[in-house]
């Protein structure tokens, strides 16, 4: 790792944070060439309440963004399309400062006018808040609850990245497919399940369900989105209850919800379909291209 020599931490300054970064920008250079050979996207992971992510966040994404033109040989769009951000939004209870930094990070990445991603993809903005009041559900201690978040966010990601890369029999989300919708921009990510098909709308049902309670920021317009997947797991016990309707009906669900039902927009859906050893289904949906909410950015 690298630490900044001269800092102690930026005390809730954004100046601070980016000078920080700047100051070690050879030696970060320096790690991701020797880290990151090979990587299909890099991340940058924030807090965007303090003064040290929000900050330096920008610059951090923008220094990969080149080092990937560099080592890969692309053009500057397709190598921010492989530089995600993971932002963690702030508590109103942790004072205006946290939230002007906050306002400011999310400025550095989203449009202002439209809410989309500036430049750089996929962006999954977790909200702090959102995901305290989920855990509080299930007695969560407090010097756990960091902890728990994070382990959440990235046991959603985990699932897209280790089911993309596998076969499948019945309906693959392969590689290239999920590439695409990480590079769409605003990504959220939905998971629940069943215990077993009882009627062609459960799976429908539960894919809705989830997109809207996640420990993802909430109030993404789901209409804005342009590209998305559904991606079923089933033990071997359960998967001859899930009919094609049932299928059918989410996929239109998961249409509908991208508004790509009116036929005025272009959407992209894909489908996966995989046996797994629990028996249980568990359904997960992503979603890309989405567009932030502006009376909130603002």
């Amino acid at each position: 790792h690298v630490v900044a020599e001269g800092y102690d931490g930026a005390g809730k300054d954004r100046s601070a944070g980016n000078a920080a970064a700047l100051s070690s920008a050879q030696q970060i250079l320096g790690l991701m060439s020797r880290r990151f050979r090979g990587a299909d996207f890099i991340f940058i992971c924030a807090s965007a309440g303090g003064g040290t992510g929000s900050g330096s966040a920008k610059t951090l994404a923008d220094m990969a963004k080149s080092w990937l033109m560099q080592t890969e040989n692309i053009e500057e769009a397709e190598a921010a399309k492989r530089v995600g951000v993971i932002v963690a939004l702030p508590k109103t209870q942790e004072g205006t400062t946290s939230t002007q930094n906050a306002k400011a990070l999310l400025r550095d990445f989203i449009d202002a006018e439209t809410g989309l991603s500036k430049q750089h993809s996929p962006l999954f903005l977790v909200d702090n808040a959102r995901a305290e009041n989920i855990l509080r559900g299930v007695k969560i201690p407090l010097a756990q609850m960091n902890g728990a978040i994070n382990k959440i966010v990235v046991q959603l990601f985990d699932m897209f990245n280790t089911t993309s890369a596998r076969h499948s029999d019945l309906y693959t989300l392969d590689s290239k497919d999920y590439s695409g919708i990480l590079s769409s921009g605003i990504v959220t990510i939905g998971a629940g399940r069943v215990r077993i098909v009882e009627n062609d709308h459960d799976i429908a049902r539960v894919l809705k369900a989830n997109l809207s309670a996640t420990v993802l920021v909430d109030g993404l317009d789901l209409g804005s989105g342009t590209h998305a997947a559904l991606v079923i797991n089933a033990g071997d016990s359960v998967i001859d209850s899930i009919t094609p309707e049932s299928v059918e009906r989410a996929q239109e669900m998961l249409n509908m919800l991208l508004g790509g039902h009116s036929g005025k927009k272009s959407v992209t859906l894909h489908l996966g379909m995989y046996r797994q050893a629990a028996e249980r289904i568990d359904v997960m949906s992503i979603v890309g291209g989405l567009s932030f909410p502006i009376n909130r950015l603002n």
